[in-house]
């Protein structure tokens, strides 16, 4: 472990909290069950980026973590009918495509009648997009190029780093959802959509995104 500082509280320290998680991960005694009831929202693979105003769920531990949940292994620990809006920014193309498949049931049962589900991903008919034009001669660039040495790594890139598992096009996810049994998908834009306390977009993000919402 790094050295201690008395100024930093001893949860600070990503080795300990690396131990919570372990300890925490997928076990309800551990989620924050008072200071969550009776919020609407919920944030999957929120990260760093919490809100008081959301139940905050994700794999990593942190303090301002709520739910500290695996969703390759269980089953979202919420009743069916729970929430208003479902925020999720790139979170699910680190999971196999089977949970990716069962999650999506899985979001369709906690939210609410006509509660909003915002997923935001890497797009990768953009990349796709871009690849095709490149071979025909256009000097196009694609998102976060740099220190690739071809339009097929950085394809290669998108696809294999940062612990990606699967990417997606709207087409795909169009289809997964609709099984799921969402009825009305459609495409947004960055900061863009049907409820406004879901547009929590990191703009850092937008130029690789596929923005979609589906309606229950």
């Amino acid at each position: 472990m790094t050295k201690l500082s008395f100024k930093r509280g001893i949860t600070d320290y990503a080795k300990v909290q690396m131990v919570i998680g372990s300890i925490a991960r997928g076990k309800d005694m551990f989620i924050r069950h008072k200071r969550i009831k009776g919020l609407e929202y919920l944030d999957i693979g929120c990260g760093p980026n919490s809100s008081a105003d959301f139940v905050n769920l994700d794999y990593a531990w942190k303090p301002q973590i709520d739910v500290c949940w695996d969703l390759t292994v269980n089953r979202l620990p919420f009743s069916d009918n729970s929430f208003s809006g479902i925020y999720s920014e790139h979170c699910f193309e680190h999971i196999p495509f089977e949970s990716f498949q069962k999650n999506m049931k899985e979001i369709y049962r906690i939210l609410k009648p006509n509660g909003i589900f915002r997923l935001i991903m890497p797009d990768g008919e953009l990349y796709l997009d871009i690849y095709a034009k490149r071979k025909n001669g256009s000097d196009e660039q694609m998102p976060y190029e740099e220190g690739y040495i071809s339009p097929m790594h950085r394809i290669n890139g998108i696809f294999r780093n940062h612990g990606h598992q699967c990417i997606y096009d709207f087409e795909m996810i169009n289809i997964i959802l609709k099984d799921a049994g969402f009825n009305s998908i459609g495409r947004e834009k960055f900061n863009e959509g049907k409820d406004k306390n879901l547009l929590r977009d990191n703009a850092w993000r937008e130029d690789e995104s596929i923005y979609v919402e589906a309606i229950k």
